[in-house]
């Protein structure tokens, strides 16, 4: 396995960096799969559409910028 890097805002970057192993082990599983499989068709706007389907995803399940806020305090 290699390491990527992508460009995320400094408080969701200090929530991931609090975060579990496991939950990290599953949340970059599931990235790694999404981007796999539009990489593989050769459509970078599919990955684009996926991350932003996931913060929406995210959003309405509660993961919020205020309860990210919470977390890190």
């Amino acid at each position: 396995m290699e390491k990527i890097s992508i460009e995320v805002r400094a408080d969701l970057a200090k929530a991931w960096e609090g975060s579990s192993p496991d939950f990290k082990k599953q949340i970059s599983g599931i990235i790694e799969g999404q981007i796999r499989q539009a990489l593989s068709k050769g459509d970078k706007e599919k990955v684009l559409a996926y991350l932003t389907d996931l913060k929406e995803k995210m959003n309405s399940r509660g993961l919020t910028q205020d309860a990210l806020d919470d977390i890190l305090r």
